[in-house]
């Protein structure tokens, strides 16, 4: 839930999301795809994080844990809801 609301739902993300970055032309596809049984599962995520873009979050630690709070107990919506950080959205209903 954290990484979700830090990923996702806070204006300027506090983390990246390693999943939905820009796969590089020269990667090789065992590192994109992995074949499981009779189906294929897409497994990339960056890598190089020495390079990944900085945040352009300002908010102080407290204002976060604040928003967590009241995303997590008056917006998201528990009985409806499932997080599910490779959508656009972070989220899925059930």
């Amino acid at each position: 839930m954290i990484i979700h609301f830090r990923i996702k739902v806070v204006n300027h993300p506090v983390l990246i999301n390693l999943q939905n970055t820009t796969i590089p032309e020269d990667a090789p596809p065992d590192q994109i795809f992995h074949q499981g049984g009779e189906r294929r599962h897409h497994v990339w995520y960056a890598k190089d994080i020495i390079n990944l873009p900085k945040t352009m979050n300002q908010m102080h630690v407290g204002q976060i844990l604040h928003s967590f709070f009241e995303y997590g107990s008056h917006r998201f919506q528990w009985g409806r809801e499932v997080i599910f950080l490779r959508t656009q959205g972070g989220i899925f209903n059930k």
